[in-house]
């Protein structure tokens, strides 16, 4: 084995490594962002024999088209339903949704490719089959052209698919113009080996006939040094790019605060000097609800942190006294009307919704809020503010009418209260 098969070898188990320790540092709180990369390091690690065996299976090529096929999938699935909430709600723009139609059957199509995987090892025994009921016909030919030609044609598929993924996932134009060439640049060295595979497989002579460059022996087409080479540098750079860009979409709120100096040192497992300080609530909450038991109405200011991907929205409201997360809220924001949905952690303190509808003269929501006291089997409701003034006083008095609105509770249970949030 020479110097440059072992450094290939090592490029890829270092493509390998690479993904596995991204996503157990930064995908850990998005499941599927986590699966994606799982499946990702999956593909280069069946790709390993290719540089130590000196026969290994062509099946190893169309595993991989196939993980790259389902990557693309949940790529599709991540864009449609995040599993994670990254981007700071502004409440300025409406983010633009496009219905993927094709991410509701992907899965399906996917599987569909899988039965791809066993015609390299079908049509050989298909062949030796006719040989046995036809003696004196040779199909060896055919087999070493359809032999390495298939499993490349599932992998150009799996190629197709995670550009397509990208495409979706992505909101970068430059990350996805990048994973465009680099995908094209791939498919093109791939569809290259893969002609140059067939010829040689085609005129194969004796093993002794190698030259020594050559570390795989006939019918199995050679690997010459420069396509050693180049398909080690289409790895790393493909790697490289294909991570960074799952991770920009869907890392964390507080990993994404992170300078790249931190990120690397987080990367490494090195504990971080001085972590960045906590996030400052963007948004104040203000509400009126009835208190039974002092019967009468007050007003009350909350911290609201929310975070966006697309048009889904999920965050938390607290207290403004010590930020303490009082509940967890998720929703929907579209046409300038912000749904949320909250309730808490111990269930025995109810849960609600929150609507609101953006006023573009002033930029706060003005809308209501409804909420379920599971204990006191009670609802209730009243005015609800959303706005970016920090100065609450002041936001309270530009929305004095709005928050004198009467409030809501069934007359019978009106002095028990309700738990709005």
């Amino acid at each position: 084995m020479s110097w440059l098969k072992i450094f290939a070898w090592f490029a890829t188990a270092a493509c390998f490594a690479f993904t596995v320790r991204s996503a157990s540092v930064f995908a850990r709180h998005a499941p599927r962002v986590f699966s994606i990369l799982a499946l990702f390091s999956l593909s280069w690690a069946v790709l390993t024999p290719y540089y130590y065996s000196a026969n290994p299976p062509e099946l190893l090529v169309g595993i991989t088209g196939f993980l790259f096929a389902y990557i693309g999938v949940l790529l599709r699935a991540e864009r449609q339903n995040p599993s994670v909430f990254q981007q700071r709600f502004t409440g300025i723009h409406e983010p633009l949704v496009r219905q993927d139609h094709f991410a509701n059957n992907s899965q399906a199509v996917a599987l569909w490719f899988l039965r791809f995987l066993i015609i390299p090892s079908a049509i050989p025994v298909a062949s030796s089959i006719i040989s046995l009921l036809f003696p004196g016909r040779n199909f060896t030919t055919g087999n070493k052209i359809i032999e390495p030609v298939i499993p490349t044609l599932l992998l150009l598929i799996g190629y197709y698919a995670i550009h397509g993924g990208i495409r979706a996932y992505s909101t970068s134009r430059i990350g996805k113009l990048l994973m465009s060439i680099i995908l094209a640049a791939y498919a093109l060295l791939d569809s290259l080996y893969t002609i140059v595979a067939v010829y040689c497989n085609i005129h194969a002579g004796p093993v002794t006939s190698l030259p020594p460059d050559f570390f795989r022996s006939p019918p199995i087409p050679p690997m010459d040094s420069g396509f050693l080479s180049a398909f080690i540098c289409m790895k790393i750079v493909f790697t490289i790019a294909f991570v960074s860009l799952v991770l920009k979409e869907r890392i964390s709120a507080e990993d994404i605060r992170l300078p790249l100096k931190y990120k690397i040192l987080k990367f490494l497992g090195v504990a971080l000097p001085s972590p960045p300080a906590p996030l400052e609530p963007a948004w104040i909450g203000i509400s009126r609800e009835y208190r039974g038991a002092q019967q009468r109405e007050d007003i009350y200011h909350e911290s609201i942190k929310l975070f966006q991907a697309d048009e889904q929205v999920a965050g938390e409201i607290s207290r403004i006294q010590g930020y303490k997360t009082e509940w967890q809220v998720r929703g929907a924001y579209r046409d300038n009307v912000l749904v949320l949905r909250y309730w808490h952690e111990d269930s025995q303190r109810g849960s609600g919704s929150i609507v609101v509808e953006r006023d573009m003269d002033s930029g706060d929501f003005k809308g209501c809020w409804l909420g379920y006291d599971r204990d006191k089997k009670q609802i209730g409701g009243g005015p609800y503010i959303i706005t970016h003034d920090q100065d609450g006083e002041n936001a309270e008095k530009r929305n004095e009418s709005w928050l004198a609105s009467p409030t809501y509770f069934p007359p019978v249970k009106q002095a028990r209260g309700a738990g709005g949030p």
